[in-house]
């Protein structure tokens, strides 16, 4: 008696490979995070620096040390994706139209010699709950793999469908689509393929068959990772000389269905230093920044008295309650950073509204207000300062919070 257990074979591969992404993903996010305090604090420094000189010739090396910065922000926010620890604002959207009004940046992104061919199909069947700005980046990086795959030129094909899968067979112990109705998303390139050792790292960070400069191993790890955030299921069939297929399956949801609301608004900025808030009044406003990351706390410390603030700093939860438990010593304002070690951010906020109830709420963190929810119990609120924050951030979120006139958000 003979069964065939190829497909059984491959599902547990895939489940396997899951596994290892996923704890490289937890690892990756926690270089992530720390890189955040660094870019916080390089970012801040050369800011700082940059309004003191005057000469042309450093201005312009610390513009390059920002630019940098802001590449290497970028970076970190792709590292973060890898653990499904983004800021998203998923919506349902119809997959045809978007992608269709992306074909001229995907034609532009692969060059003349590849055709980019699309068939579009669906309308309303083809409504997906997905950030826009994710589709993006799972289409640029398929786009620019393609690309890569097809030096001599070759076509480039995108295609949307609806499928009714049957769900799980209770035989293979493998996580698979659960049963139901998905918008497929089809990428297919005429490349050089490849074998079975590549397709069994494809997902992995850093993990590149380019030369050295070339690329950076996140494009399709970046790809992945949007996948799973999404609740989607992704396949790839791929030979040597025969190009490569990538299904990308959706859960369909309907378009008539509420967006998720947005709670992750970047805050806004300034061209211009902050006027002093405390023009007027007797006393300046007292603001206690808890920090562990001792250049992170002192930029910020920094911008605050430069900026008219009475800033007073902590390196952890135990010194701010202390500090609080002294009524002599005032202040309207606690920023926390959120991953503080020993008592947490969240924890300290909670202990700190029954010996300070009147002071306002700013928490401080690498990943989103939307991703700390979704991995904590949701209870404190409070205003929200993505890391790494400028100088200019920084202010317009105190400034808000102060005023009473930014949105509370949410966190564990």
């Amino acid at each position: 008696m003979l069964e065939d257990i190829t497909d059984r074979k491959a599902l547990e591969e895939q489940v396997r490979q899951g596994q290892k992404l996923d704890a490289m993903g937890r690892l990756v996010a926690s270089v992530a995070h720390d890189f955040n305090n660094l870019l916080t604090a390089i970012g801040g420094y050369a800011e700082l620096a940059h309004d003191q000189v005057t000469d042309p010739g450093p201005k312009r090396q610390l513009d390059e040390v920002l630019a940098v910065t802001r590449r290497a922000t970028a970076l970190t926010r792709q590292l973060l994706m890898l653990s499904r620890r983004p800021a998203i604002d998923p919506q349902p959207i119809r997959l045809d139209q978007a992608i269709d009004s992306m074909t001229s940046l995907i034609e532009r992104l692969v060059g003349r010699n590849v055709r980019v061919a699309c068939a579009l199909g669906g309308g309303v069947a083809t409504g997906v709950r997905l950030d826009p700005s994710h589709l993006e980046q799972i289409l640029v990086n398929l786009a620019v793999n393609a690309r890569d795959a097809m030096p001599a030129g070759g076509t480039l094909a995108i295609e949307t469908s609806t499928v009714d899968l049957p769900g799980s067979d209770a035989l293979v112990r493998t996580a698979q689509p659960a049963a139901g109705t998905y918008v497929l998303l089809t990428v297919t390139d005429t490349g050089v393929g490849m074998d079975d050792e590549v397709k069994a790292r494809l997902f992995e960070p850093f993990f590149t068959t380019k030369k050295v400069g070339e690329g950076t191993g996140l494009g399709l790890a970046t790809v992945y990772g949007i996948v799973k955030l999404c609740g989607a299921y992704i396949w790839v069939e791929s030979e040597p000389g025969k190009g490569s297929r990538f299904k990308i399956y959706f859960p369909q949801v309907p378009l008539e269905a509420d967006c998720v609301p947005n709670t992750d608004e970047p805050m806004p900025t300034h061209t211009s230093p902050a006027v002093n808030p405390a023009s007027g009044e007797l006393q300046p406003r007292g603001i206690l920044v808890v920090e562990d990351d001792r250049s992170v706390r002192s930029f910020a410390c920094a911008v605050l008295r430069k900026a008219g603030y009475d800033a007073m700093d902590v390196a952890t939860g135990e010194e701010a309650l202390a500090l609080a438990s002294q009524r002599n010593v005032p202040f309207d304002l606690i920023m926390a950073d959120v991953g503080l070690p020993g008592i947490g951010g969240v924890e300290l906020v909670r202990q700190l509204r029954h010996l300070r109830p009147e002071a306002r709420i700013l928490y401080a963190s690498g990943f989103s207000a939307r991703a700390l929810r979704a991995h904590g119990v949701t209870g404190e609120t409070g205003g929200f300062l993505h890391k790494p924050f400028t100088r200019h951030q920084l202010l317009a979120a105190v400034q808000e919070r102060l005023a009473g006139s930014g949105a509370d958000v949410s966190v564990h």
